[in-house]
């Protein structure tokens, strides 16, 4: 399920590389779309027509939404608690970064998807389902560092990811020093 929620939450980054208003709404698509049951279909936010990716709003074109069933993966409890995941990775100074899908917007995008790792992770131990997402958005996180990669030529690859790796680091250890130097919780 987590490689569902980076694949969607990635695709919204690239699919509305211009304009924020429409990143932000497709970022809350993935959730709400994965959230929706047969009893509260919450399918506002999904593309709508044909050619869209949501099964309910090509039933809804089809007009066969009356047969249509969810395959709720994920329980509500779970969803509720990864949700200020996705307030945070649709604020705008996260997405601002990602507009025009240049190679630093793909930079920000892992930056977003380690964020996504790091923000389940404080989950880890909490219950079990929440430990397997944190779990497999570590295991997303470095396919998709690694895809990204590929993607790159080699020298670009050698000065940026030195460059993205240092920051990285640098975010990591600053966020886990706060964590045992001060009694917030993190």
């Amino acid at each position: 399920m987590i490689d569902l929620i980076t694949t969607y939450y990635g695709n919204a980054i690239r699919q509305d590389k211009t304009c924020l208003s429409d990143m932000r709404k497709a970022v809350w698509a993935v959730y709400f779309h994965i959230r929706s049951s047969d009893e509260e279909p919450l399918h506002s936010f999904c593309p709508v027509g044909p050619n869209s990716w949501c099964k309910y709003q090509n039933q809804v074109v089809e007009g066969n939404v009356e047969t249509f069933r969810h395959s709720n993966k994920l329980p509500v409890a779970v969803m509720d608690a990864i949700k200020p995941v996705f307030n945070d990775l649709s604020q705008p100074k996260l997405l601002q970064k990602c507009l025009g899908c240049s190679q630093l917007a793909s930079l920000d995008k892992n930056d977003a998807l380690r964020e996504i790792k790091l923000r389940l992770s404080y989950f880890q131990g909490k219950s079990t389902t929440m430990s397997v997402i944190a779990h497999q958005t570590e295991k997303e996180w470095i396919s998709a560092n690694e895809k990204s990669r590929q993607r790159m030529s080699q020298t670009q690859a050698e000065g940026a990811a030195e460059q993205h790796a240092a920051r990285l680091e640098d975010a990591h250890l600053r966020a886990h020093h706060s964590c045992f130097t001060t009694s917030e919780r993190c």
